[in-house]
C-alpha cells in the first residue's frame, strides 16, 4: 500500500502541481467518491478518472488506480482497508 500511495503521489505531483491545496485531511474518506483523493482534487473520483486515464476502460483504469493508491482492489473492499488507506495517504501527505 506504502508503495502505491507514493507512486500516486508523484503521479499527481506531474499532472497537477498544486493538488495538495485542495486536500482536507480531516474529510479524507477514501469510501466516499467525493472525499477521496481524486474526488477533493478533480470534484469525484468519476472525474479524476477521465482526467487522469481519458478514453481508458474502466477495468484498465481500476487497475491503474488500485496501483497507484487511489483505491483498493475489490476484495478488499471493506471499511477497515479503505481506514488504511487513507491513514497511508494521510501520513506521506504529512511526511
Amino acid at each position: 500500500m506504502r508503495e502505491n500511495v507514493k507512486r500516486g503521489i508523484e503521479w499527481l505531483d506531474s499532472v497537477e502541481p498544486d493538488w495538495r491545496k485542495s486536500i482536507n485531511r480531516k474529510a479524507l474518506d477514501f469510501a466516499d467518491v467525493f472525499q477521496c483523493v481524486l474526488g477533493q482534487v478533480f470534484g469525484s473520483y468519476k472525474e479524476g478518472c477521465e482526467k487522469l486515464c481519458p478514453g481508458m476502460n474502466r477495468k484498465d483504469a481500476h487497475l491503474t488506480f488500485v496501483r497507484y493508491g487511489f483505491t483498493l482492489e475489490m476484495k478488499d473492499h471493506y471499511v477497515k482497508k479503505w481506514r488504511e488507506l487513507g491513514q497511508e495517504w494521510v501520513a506521506q501527505l504529512d511526511a
